[in-house]
């Protein structure tokens, strides 16, 4: 998992990136993550249930929130979007997630 403060892709960790190779088990969930999600531990926050599901991805903070692109399997994306309201730091607020899905089997 790669936690970013800005969205400069020179700073990302290309060893911590997901697989490129087609896996029938893996799914992609992207979420703009929005409310007080900044400066609250949030992103920490976020890297400890993905590392907790086995998920990889990065998390970005951006102007409208905090951006998260995360691979795994869709169960496991689906625990990770039930438990994060429910583990929110001290002082986070996180309004209702839009989640966008791409299809089983990403590469």
């Amino acid at each position: 998992m790669v936690c970013h403060r800005t969205t400069d892709p020179q700073t990302m960790d290309p060893h911590l990136e997901p697989s490129r190779t087609l896996d029938p088990e893996r799914s992609r969930l992207r979420l703009v993550c929005r409310g007080v999600v900044q400066g609250v531990g949030f992103r920490p926050l976020v890297a400890r249930l993905a590392s907790e599901l086995s998920l990889t991805g990065h998390v970005d903070n951006v102007a409208e929130g905090v951006r998260l692109e995360l691979f795994g399997t869709r169960q496991a994306l689906e625990v990770l979007m039930e438990r994060l309201p429910l583990r929110l730091p001290k002082g986070a607020r996180l309004e209702p997630l839009q989640p966008e899905w791409s299809g089983d089997g990403v590469a």
